[in-house]
């Protein structure tokens, strides 16, 4: 987490269990800004797992050109509201 520090001058706090290395489990975050996902990715890669990522996503950004097309490339899983 020394990115947060050095890059956006934040303190990141994570509380619950300590999550296995090489392991399987599912991190919910309340993602509210852009650097959230590079802490989540350091997380992911301190733990052994960056290239495993899958995020949940609006099934509207799908259609995002660039944006959307890079989380097809992820398999990020799409989610709708209904």
């Amino acid at each position: 987490m020394v990115y947060a520090r050095r890059f956006f001058g934040q303190e990141i706090v994570v509380t619950g269990e300590d999550l296995p290395t090489n392991e399987n489990v599912l991190v919910v975050s309340n993602h509210q800004q852009m650097p959230d996902i590079t802490t989540i990715m350091a997380l992911a890669r301190d733990k052994g797992r960056l290239g495993d990522l899958k995020f949940f996503v609006k099934q509207q950004l799908k259609w995002v050109p660039g944006l959307g097309w890079g989380m097809q490339v992820l398999d990020c899983i799409y989610i709708d509201r209904d």
